[in-house]
């Protein structure tokens, strides 16, 4: 091989690097937000079970409504206000 032919592989090469570097930070950069943003999301699911489960019967549609609205009301037994 002559000596462009090394160099076009090798920066040939550190392209192919390059770009894979950062495919792999942008993958990793998507999974931290997606995680982030499911943790949030749990939080508040969190915050309203809670708000339904404290609440006085009064208030137990006002937080059912929240409840369901946060679309976590499928994933709960709460299903009628407390006695």
């Amino acid at each position: 091989m002559d000596e462009k032919q090394i160099v076009y592989n090798k920066t040939h090469r550190d392209n192919h690097t390059s770009l894979l570097l950062q495919i792999c930070r942008t993958l990793n950069l998507l999974i931290l937000i997606f995680e982030k943003s499911n943790h949030l999301f749990n939080l508040r699911c969190q915050q309203a079970t809670e708000d339904v489960e404290d609440s006085p019967t009064g208030g137990f549609e006002e937080g059912l409504n929240v409840y369901r609205q946060r679309d976590c009301f499928r994933n709960s037994n709460v299903t009628k206000p407390p006695n």
